[in-house]
């Protein structure tokens, strides 16, 4: 037969055995650098694949080919002191509206100094 102490001894731990196991569960320093480390690692990662997702030329048009198309943006003004203003010309579907537009090609065609502006406005 076990004495009192004995079974007390075999079935609760010590008082300093409990003190080196919660010293032992707190995470150390270096545990906590380094998780840190990792994670500011594979957020920069996250965030640099995001920018060249975005920013690459590959990648601009949805279907992931090159479209190869060169978008020009021209600014400025055009006065047309020579045209009559007419309700007709709201409506694109109309001949007076057709003519105009066709003369306005030319002209911005003529002024260009890309040979390729003209083959980008409507025929």
């Amino acid at each position: 037969a076990m004495s009192d102490g004995q079974f007390e001894k075999s079935f609760l731990p010590d008082s300093n055995h409990t003190r080196k196991k919660r010293l032992k569960k707190r995470p150390r320093v270096a545990v906590i650098v380094t998780v840190v480390l990792v994670a500011l690692l594979v957020l920069g990662a996250v965030a640099g694949v995001l920018y060249w997702y975005f920013t690459d030329s590959t990648n601009a048009d949805q279907s992931g080919e090159q479209s190869g198309k060169v978008v020009r943006i021209y600014s400025g003004h055009l006065n047309l002191p020579n045209a009559q203003y007419t309700r007709q010309l709201e409506n694109p579907e109309t001949t007076d509206f057709k003519e105009l537009a066709e003369k306005l090609e030319q002209v911005v065609s003529d002024l260009s100094p890309s040979p390729h502006l003209h083959s980008g406005l409507r025929d």
